[in-house]
C-alpha cells in the first residue's frame, strides 16, 4: 500500500488526559471520565463510556479538520462491555431491558453516535479482531486511503471489563490516529505495514498490559516523541509492525 501521512493523534486512559500526560508518566487519580467535548452535556448521559472515550480521542486527533468530511474506522476487541454487563443484570433481575442501554450495546455504537453528532455522511466502519484489533484497524484505514484517497481517523478503544466476564483486569484506553493520503503540512509518514515472523513481547504498560488496544501505545509514543523507526502494532509470535519516518529523513 502507498505511504500515508499523520495529521494528528490522541490518547485518553484512566488517569491520563492525552499523549503528553502519558509520556510524562504521572497519572491523575481524579481523571476517570473523558471530557468528550464533541458530545453536548445534555446528550452525554445517553452515550456509553466507550463512546465518550472515542469522542475524546477523535477530537484530539482532528488537527483542525472538519469532522463532517473524514472517514472513520473504529476498532475494539471487546466493544460495549459495561453496557452488556448492565443488560445482563437487568435480564437476571426483572427481565426488562432499558431501550437506551440496548441501543448502546451494538459494536458500532460509537461510530453511529459520532457520525450523527458530527453530521458526517462519509464512510465509517467498526471492527473487532481480538489482540490484533489495532493492526486490523490500520489495515482497514490504509486500504481506504489506497482506494479512495482523502483522510481517515482510526480510533482504538477498549474499556475496563466488568468482573462478570472473566477477563483480566485492565484500565480503559482509547487512542486515535488521523491519516491522510496527501502530505499537507505533516512531517510524519507511515508505510510498510506488515506481519513479521520475529516475536515481539508486549512491553510493560502500567494498568494496560492486558488491554487489547494497548498495542497502539508504542505508535502513539513514537509520534508524541517525534521519533522514527519500526513500531509494533501487535504483539506475539507473528506481530504486525509499521515504519514511521520523519520528513527530514524522507527528503534525503
Amino acid at each position: 500500500m502507498k505511504p500515508v501521512w499523520v495529521a494528528g493523534f490522541g490518547l485518553w486512559s484512566t488517569g491520563f488526559s492525552d499523549a503528553a500526560s502519558w509520556i510524562a508518566g504521572v497519572p491523575d487519580g481524579a481523571l476517570v471520565e473523558p471530557r468528550a467535548t464533541l458530545i453536548a452535556p445534555r446528550l452525554a448521559r445517553r452515550t456509553s463510556f466507550l463512546t465518550r472515550m472515542a469522542a475524546e480521542v477523535l477530537a484530539q486527533a482532528r488537527a483542525g479538520a472538519d469532522l463532517a468530511k473524514v472517514m472513520s474506522v473504529y476498532s475494539s476487541a471487546n466493544g460495549e462491555l459495561r453496557t452488556l454487563a448492565a443488560l445482563l443484570e437487568m435480564l437476571h433481575g426483572d427481565g426488562i431491558y432499558s431501550p437506551m442501554r440496548f441501543q448502546n450495546s451494538v459494536h458500532n455504537t460509537a461510530a453511529g453516535h459520532l457520525s450523527i453528532l458530527t453530521a458526517n455522511p462519509c464512510f465509517t466502519t467498526s471492527l473487532a479482531a481480538g489482540t490484533e484489533s489495532v493492526a486490523m484497524g490500520l489495515v482497514e484505514s490504509l486500504a481506504l486511503l489506497e482506494e479512495r484517497g482523502g483522510t481517515v481517523i482510526a480510533v482504538f478503544a477498549d474499556e475496563s471489563p466488568a468482573g462478570e466476564f472473566g477477563l483480566p483486569a485492565y484500565n480503559s484506553l482509547a487512542t486515535a490516529i488521523h491519516l491522510s493520503a496527501e502530505q499537507g503540512a505533516s512531517r510524519v509518514r507511515l508505510e510498510n505495514l506488515r506481519c513479521v515472523q520475529t516475536p515481539i513481547v508486549r512491553p510493560p504498560l502500567p494498568g494496560l498490559v492486558e488491554n487489547p488496544c494497548a498495542a497502539s501505545i508504542p505508535l502513539i509514543e513514537q509520534l508524541q516523541r517525534g521519533q522514527s523507526g519500526t513500531v509494533p502494532v501487535s504483539f506475539g509470535v507473528a506481530p504486525w509492525v509499521i515504519d514511521l519516518a520523519l520528513q527530514a529523513e524522507v527528503s534525503r
